[in-house]
């Protein structure tokens, strides 16, 4: 992956060149509870119940006509808001593969 340096942690931030931005690698919380997730539902069956309920939300907010247009991280997103249009992160769509990859596994 892209994203993904050699030691296995991610890059946050590509500019429209495909060029990084960022100097050290930062911790993208919204990225490792999608992926947290998608083990969760992988491994942990009492959390099934849980997991079915984020994974719905995410559904909710994250696809656009069809299209995943995941949430941005400007500002937490609320049950009932909106998501922002812009600032989302590469590692979000990862984390999202991930989390059906474990879940059909599952």
């Amino acid at each position: 992956m892209h994203m993904q340096n050699e030691d296995g942690t991610f890059r946050n931030i590509l500019s429209y060149n495909r060029g990084f931005e960022e100097e050290q690698n930062l911790d993208d919380a919204f990225g490792r509870a999608v992926w947290s997730l998608g083990y969760i539902i992988r491994f942990a069956p009492n959390y099934f119940e849980v997991a079915e309920k984020t994974r719905n939300f995410l559904e909710k907010h994250c696809f656009v006509n069809n299209y995943l247009n995941v949430i941005g991280n400007k500002r937490w997103l609320k049950p009932d808001d909106y998501s922002n249009e812009f600032d989302q992160q590469p590692v979000d769509a990862m984390a999202m593969v991930l989390m059906y990859n474990s879940a059909q596994k599952s």
